[in-house]
């Protein structure tokens, strides 16, 4: 378990990471707190480099996950869940028009089930919180109650049954 490499960033405070559709790893800069300068570092695995940084990701966005047509969504305190589609390099929804799951423009958490639905999690920490499944208009389908502060989502595969 020792470091047997380090990556140079462009973006300030790296949080969320995820394998995307070509192979490289998309990392999540949450940048300064309150200063809106959130980026997305695009690493090519192989060489250990930064190949692209794309800024626009706004306050302070944390994890990432990517659905199967290439979106790659990111939760934040500060505006909800925004999706960027990474085969254009462009938001499908930016910031500024984030989604809003169940009405609240805030979101702890974002995570993406193999067939495609988005979950994203309430940034409730006073008692306990939830998990919100979105529908394809991104409107709450399902809500489901989890622990207090939740701040990611993971799905796995099971063999077996």
């Amino acid at each position: 378990l020792a470091i047997i490499d380090t990556i140079d960033l462009t973006g300030t405070n790296p949080g969320g990471i995820a394998e995307g559709p070509d192979g490289n790893l998309y990392v999540m800069n949450s940048g300064n707190f309150s200063a809106g300068d959130g980026s997305l570092a695009v690493v090519d695995p192989d060489a250990l480099t930064e190949i692209a940084d794309y800024p626009g990701f706004g306050d302070f966005p944390s994890g990432v996950s990517f659905a199967p047509d290439g979106t790659l969504y990111t939760a934040s305190f500060s505006y909800g869940v925004a999706a960027w589609n990474s085969a254009t390099q462009a938001f499908v929804r930016a910031p500024d028009a984030a989604i809003e799951p169940g009405g609240t423009p805030s979101s702890s958490g974002v995570g993406v089930h193999p067939d495609g639905t988005v979950y994203a999690l309430a940034p409730i920490c006073s008692g306990p919180s939830e998990a919100h499944q979105l529908d394809a208009t991104y409107a709450v389908a399902a809500t489901v109650t989890v622990g207090s502060c939740p701040t990611s989502i993971q799905f796995t595969t099971r063999s077996g049954s």
